[in-house]
């Protein structure tokens, strides 16, 4: 179950409205958001609907007002909240460009897609090369007793059986993290325990997998010149 918090320094305690990003509360005043966003105008100018007369969006943390990632990082370009930025885009990168509506692309612009389809597209690339290109074992135990066609042969098939197809997963790829972790807790049959620890060791010491968190701060680093302008419709 998502636990949802109070941002600790964007829940005003004297705010209007209050909105919902992910799993996070925030509490912010609707003259301020009405005054720059023609979305917050037109949205807080709607009336209750019929069918719950006395119910107000955004009125109380049980019924916030739940905002797209998309309008959220335009909003945040817009307001320079750091914050929203990097959440916003870091969740944004790993959604699926088929689920970005046009109306996503119009709260965002040209420009703020280009970067973000670009990011998507180096980290895709990055995970192809290291999901098709399985760790050489330079090292092996004492006690491993086949280190060429052995212990690599079964390494490399575990790579693409435990770890590539999970990495490479349309929906749902697994983090850099996790994608370590499933080779620290794995058995593997064929390679010895302290033939893996020391491939996970190298892994680790090599930052192998953390090129990815590269990539996404110089997506993060373009994005935020960006910070105080007002982009997409």
């Amino acid at each position: 179950m998502t636990v949802i918090t109070r941002h600790s320094e964007f829940y005003l305690e004297d705010g209007s409205i209050t909105l919902q990003i992910e799993d996070v509360l925030y509490k912010l005043h609707i003259s301020l958001l009405r005054k720059f966003s023609v979305v917050f105008k037109d949205m807080f100018s709607m009336p209750p609907s019929s069918s719950q007369p006395n119910h107000h969006e955004g009125m109380s943390d049980e019924s916030p007002v739940k905002l797209g990632l998309p309008f959220t990082l335009s909003l945040a370009l817009r307001f320079r909240i750091s914050d929203w930025i990097e959440l916003a885009f870091k969740a944004l990168v790993v959604t699926p460009a088929h689920r970005l509506s046009l109306e996503d692309a119009s709260f965002l612009g040209l420009t703020i897609m280009h970067i973000i389809h670009s990011t998507q597209s180096e980290i895709r690339h990055l995970r192809l090369v290291l999901a098709y290109n399985p760790l050489k074992m330079d090292k092996h135990d004492v006690l491993c007793k086949r280190p060429a066609l052995g212990c690599q042969a079964s390494w490399e098939a575990a790579w693409w059986d435990g770890f590539a197809r999970h990495y490479l997963h349309p929906d749902h790829p697994c983090t850099p993290l996790e994608a370590l972790a499933k080779f620290e807790s794995a058995n593997i049959a064929g390679v010895t325990t302290a033939c893996r620890l020391q491939a996970v060791e190298f892994i680790r010491d090599h930052g192998v997998f953390d090129r990815e968190y590269g990539i996404l701060e110089e997506g993060l680093k373009l994005l935020k010149k960006f910070e105080g302008t007002v982009v997409g419709v």
